[in-house]
């Protein structure tokens, strides 16, 4: 009997060990995440049911101007556009907030998601101030959208000025003494006539540019409505599906059918702009093939466009949403910032993936109202 009270004796005090281990190990976690918590570099707010605030962090209470706060109602008080913004957004997901904290303003990028744990929900929101980040990718944008427009600029102008000055020498050969017209030799007459229509091209080609750069500048709202993702398919497939029969291109559509609340005429214009991209792509290509595809998932309703073109190098992907960047001679480098702007004001997302020689596919992602 005395045998079983010690062993009986030394298992619990095995379990017990055991047990003050797990627990020690455990509080180390938890302080642990709280420090990690602490000094991340995000907001972050939980709360237990509809107003228990279970857990705010330093960076939360730092960028809505609060010292703190136990209850959700009272931070609702203190920060209100901040509280009607996130019942707005309800139990789960995505929006930019502008808010005013002090003489400054804040866009918060804030995420919301929902749980159950041991039969009690939580809301755990979270948030960043992304307005320094947005100023320094529109500098960056301006850079390279003023570096471009200089070089399309100076190269129209600087063939002028030239050619100006060669028209200049031929009529005035010794200085302030113009010569007369009837004593020009057919060479001269055909070099000005060369150099004056040359004059005219790139003037008419600085204008389409500029006009270009209006279009960029001025995309209209999107007037809304409900469309089907087979409609807008199906339109696109017929307008270029013979076109593209004979360039030698195969069209295919895989259609999953659901509604958009989108502006089907701007869509339209962002549809064609990559599938006229995609032709390009597979220029001299025996076995093109262009994919056009809608899906659903977990993070929204996409349209993608696939091809099995030349691909884009990994130094343009960069650069590709830049007004008037271009990888073709041909091209104005307009259309896929156009279209980025038309999936920006409709509150979407345009992605591209591509690998040199093996093509490039484009998503689309709507998002449910």
């Amino acid at each position: 009997m005395g045998k079983s009270f010690s062993h009986l004796y030394s298992s619990f005090a095995s379990i017990q060990e055991s047990f003050e281990k797990v627990k020690t190990e455990n509080e180390a976690q938890y302080h642990f995440l709280q420090l990690l918590v602490e000094h991340i570099n995000v907001g972050i707010i939980s709360i237990a049911g509809d107003e228990n605030i279970t857990l705010i962090n330093s960076p939360a209470k730092k960028l809505l101007g609060i010292t703190s706060s136990k209850n959700w109602s009272s931070l609702k008080e203190g920060c209100p556009v901040f509280g009607e913004k996130i019942e707005e957004i309800g139990k789960s997901g995505k929006r930019l907030i502008e808010v005013n904290a002090g003489n400054s303003s804040l866009l918060l990028s804030v995420d919301v998601s929902s749980t159950i744990l041991i039969g009690q929900e939580y809301r755990l929101i979270t948030f960043k101030d992304i307005h320094n980040e947005i100023e320094q990718n529109e500098m960056e944008a301006w850079h390279k959208l003023i570096r471009i427009l200089t070089h399309e600029i100076m190269n129209s102008l600087t063939t002028v000025s030239s050619l100006t000055e060669t028209m200049q020498m031929m009529l005035e050969p010794t200085e302030g003494k113009e010569t007369e017209t009837q004593t020009l030799s057919k060479e001269t007459l055909k070099d000005l006539r060369f150099s004056m229509k040359t004059i005219g091209r790139r003037s008419d080609g600085l204008l389409h540019f500029v006009e270009d750069y209006r279009k960029v500048t001025r995309v209209p709202q999107p007037v809304l409505e409900n469309v089907s993702s087979k409609k807008l398919i199906d339109g696109i497939f017929h307008l270029f599906s013979s076109e593209l029969k004979t360039a030698g291109i195969e069209l295919t559509v895989d259609i999953e059918d659901f509604n958009l609340h989108v502006d089907q005429g701007q869509i339209d214009q962002v549809l064609i702009n990559l599938i006229s991209n995609s032709q390009h792509a597979l220029e001299n290509r025996d076995d093109g093939v262009i994919q056009i595809k809608s899906y659903k998932s977990e993070s929204g309703n996409h349209i993608s466009v696939r091809d099995n073109g030349i691909g884009i190098e990994k130094k343009a992907l960069q650069e590709i949403f830049v007004p008037f960047f271009t990888t073709r001679d041909d091209g104005s480098g307009i259309g896929l910032s156009l279209s980025k702007q038309i999936m920006s004001l409709h509150g979407a997302k345009i992605n591209v993936a591509s690998e040199q020689n093996k093509g490039t596919t484009v998503l689309l992602t709507f998002y449910d109202n």
